[in-house]
């Protein structure tokens, strides 16, 4: 019943800074991409056999240090604040982990063919229907790679 787990949901979606923390059976949260934006590794090793991995940046992005005031907000947090802060090195060690794992055929990644340089809250409305658009032209033209490594 998605009524009981209402606020979990909440909280999977709650961006810091722009959202309030959600509590949620006794504990404070905010949207689990902070710690683990790309959660391949936790897929691996849980043992899943296949892998469709779906990225929302180009080919050889690479996420660099943001100068959000982590401490100030939340310095109540140092747990979140030490992780947010380190975010962009665990984000591009999990780029390199996809890149060995697309290249040995262990996973199969969806990529963005271009950057449409969006903000992290966009408004434009025809950003985000190009954006959209463009992961639908993406994935239709992706489909048989994935048809294929799904069949293995």
């Amino acid at each position: 019943d998605a009524r009981n787990d209402l606020e979990a949901l909440r909280a999977s979606g709650s961006m810091p800074f722009v959202s309030n923390l959600v509590e949620y059976k006794g504990s404070k949260y905010l949207d689990g991409a902070v710690s683990d934006p790309i959660p391949l590794q936790k897929a691996l090793d849980e043992g899943y056999g296949k892998i469709v991995v779906v990225l929302t940046r180009p080919e050889n992005y690479q996420k660099h240090k943001d100068y959000f005031p982590y401490k100030l907000i939340y310095g109540k947090y140092p747990n979140f604040v030490k992780t947010a802060e380190k975010q962009y090195q665990d984000y591009n060690k999990t780029l390199e982990l996809i890149k060995k794992h697309e290249k040995d055929g262990r996973i199969v990644v969806l990529r963005p063919s271009k950057d449409m340089k969006v903000a992290r809250v966009e408004k434009n409305l025809d950003k985000l229907k190009a954006i959209y658009q463009l992961g639908v032209d993406d994935c239709l033209a992706n489909l048989d790679k994935v048809k294929a490594y799904l069949a293995q």
